[in-house]
């Protein structure tokens, strides 16, 4: 059983935290911009632990994911079609430097492997984990526990192992989890919070995950103040 539980925050005083956030990491910037050529119909963008790949997925006819080699770099992004997924909605980089990878969701959870031991990097692309017909429109990346987190359009979110974790697609421990309303953005903001932010008939929601007890825990959070749409970001 999902308990639930509402806590009032200021939405002025988190955009005021965002900000700062960004005027201190706009502080040590080192590089100009430089513009790529990334695809059609780019809607997402990840960057692999080591920072050796950044990789766009593309919501085309058949999706796509199009990236660049950081040691091997060119005008345009080397393409690579899915074999698996007709619907792509969202990227997360998983892994780590030495086993990098790239997760993509859309109508399922696709796993690209990065091997970059060559130049450029090359994908492998697993079996993609199927979600029982959800189209997944966000993910996150839970590195302590070696599973993702995916928001579906029905406002579930769902608890899918991937590199090696136990247990099947979801579990018999409260997952998924039902919100009051359908995520479009989500973050591990700590080891055991997950944030959501999405949009319901009445403007902004937010909800927050608890992930430390033996059962999931939902908290929903009341914005105090313009309720303007909101973005979930990793803390």
């Amino acid at each position: 059983m999902v308990t639930a539980r509402w806590t009032k925050i200021s939405l002025t005083a988190l955009c005021a935290g965002l900000a700062l956030a960004t005027a201190v990491r706009a502080a040590v910037m080192e590089y100009g911009p430089v513009d790529k050529a990334l695809g059609d119909r780019p809607v997402a963008l990840a960057v692999t632990p080591g920072d050796r790949v950044v990789a766009a997925v593309q919501d085309t006819s058949t999706p796509v994911v199009g990236w660049f080699d950081t040691v091997d770099w060119r005008p345009d992004a080397l393409q690579q079609a899915f074999n698996s997924l007709t619907e792509a909605r969202c990227i997360v980089a998983a892994g780590d430097a030495s086993d990098p990878i790239l997760l993509v969701g859309g109508d399922g959870v696709a796993v690209l492997y990065i091997d970059d031991s060559t130049e450029p990097a090359t994908f492998g692309e697993a079996p993609t984990i199927g979600l029982s017909g959800a189209v997944v429109t966000a993910l996150a990346w839970d590195a302590a526990r070696g599973v993702a987190y995916g928001a579906d359009l029905d406002g579930l979110v769902h608890w899918v192992p991937v590199t090696g974790a136990g247990g099947a697609v979801n579990s018999a421990d409260g997952w998924p989890v039902a919100l009051s309303f359908a995520p479009r953005d989500l973050a591990l903001i700590d080891v055991d919070t997950l944030l959501l932010a999405g949009e319901d008939v009445l403007g902004t929601s937010l909800a927050i995950v608890r992930l430390g007890g033996a059962l999931p825990e939902v908290e929903y959070l009341e914005l105090v103040g313009d309720e303007a749409p909101v973005v979930a970001v990793a803390g």
